[in-house]
């Protein structure tokens, strides 16, 4: 099938006529021209993310050459990089509040449970 972008508006017809139960999923492919595959993605996306999911810009962000130039200085020396993603990872096990924790860091958690 060759690709066509469709609007929200069609998406969500395609997934009413689906939901209605009058007509077979091979119907609903046909009449809007995607594949099986593509109507249960929109099924997919629409359960999960609601309506909005599909007004959000699904497409590839563009990045200027200036902007992934600045990100590759910011990261230049391989230890400085190592560093932070060390330190994030400490901070990602060790320091963020975490709600199954009750709004605790799991030190705060573990300190309380001694």
């Amino acid at each position: 099938m060759t690709r066509t972008k469709h609007s929200v508006e069609q998406k969500l017809e395609a997934l009413r006529m689906l939901a209605s139960n009058k007509y077979t999923v091979q119907e609903v492919c046909k009449t809007h021209r995607v594949s099986r595959s593509t109507l249960e993605r929109w099924k997919a996306r629409l359960h999960s993310g609601g309506v909005a999911s599909f007004e959000e810009s699904s497409s590839l962000k563009i990045y200027t050459k200036e902007l992934k130039q600045a990100a590759v200085r910011d990261f230049q020396a391989y230890e400085e990089l190592k560093t932070y993603i060390e330190a994030y990872i400490y901070f990602y096990n060790n320091g963020r509040f975490q709600k199954r924790l009750n709004g605790l860091s799991p030190i705060e958690f573990r300190t309380k449970a001694v």
